[in-house]
């Protein structure tokens, strides 16, 4: 009985042929840029959170309270950055808050190494909290607009890797300097990561109009 040769069905090819073009259009440029940054950004500071009640009970003899507050008000900034941002993204713009929070996140964390006491220690954290929050809308935001509709599950999804990501790699990373290098070299590496997002950020091109003028 002659063997029969059926056509290899082509569904599964077609199916990885599609997945294929949809992360590549997924990953393209500003994409790439803005998970960079959240991904350091975000590194860094679950890096310094887990260290900071260690340090300020440490550095300044602050009681187990008033330490944990340093790890908390961080969190209080960033909320508070994430609010105020909001509007202010559709009158300026991703990119311009963007740069305003990397600036003020990487001044904030230069700022450390003139705290003199536990009350400006607060005012530092709160303030890179704020340019963490900051950060965080307008990447968020940029993501929105520069993956394509057709993939906005996809895409979102990817970029929300390089947080949970960061969730995982910045305690591991701030308790292992905290153990064998001084605070000064985690805060220093912190403050390097915050300038080469700076760096990073300059590769962003063409990003689609944001701006909404008031009615």
């Amino acid at each position: 009985m002659p063997t029969q040769h059926r056509s290899r069905p082509r569904t599964q090819d077609r199916s990885t042929a599609s997945t294929g073009e949809a992360l590549r259009s997924i990953f393209n440029r500003n994409f790439n840029v803005v998970a960079c940054i959240n991904l350091l950004v975000m590194t860094a500071y679950y890096l310094m959170f887990v260290t900071s009640t260690a340090y300020a009970r440490a550095t300044y003899g602050a009681s187990l309270s008033s330490a944990g507050l340093t790890a908390g008000i961080m969190v209080i900034g960033c909320l508070i950055g994430r609010f105020l941002t909001g509007n202010l993204l559709s009158l300026c713009g991703c990119r311009a808050i963007l740069f305003a929070g990397l600036l003020l996140y990487s001044a904030s964390i230069a700022a450390f190494f003139w705290v003199p006491n536990l009350a400006l220690l607060f005012v530092q954290r709160l303030c890179m909290g704020m340019g963490v929050g900051i950060m965080g809308t307008a990447t968020g935001t940029i993501v929105a607009y520069v993956v394509p509709h057709q993939h906005h599950g996809l895409g979102i999804s990817l970029f929300s890797m390089s947080t949970a990501f960061a969730l995982a790699l910045g305690p591991f990373l701030g308790i292992l300097i905290s153990q064998y290098f001084s605070y000064t070299i985690l805060a220093q590496t912190c403050l390097g990561i915050g300038l080469t997002c700076i760096a990073i950020f300059f590769g962003l091109h063409d990003l689609p109009e944001m701006r909404h003028r008031l009615p």
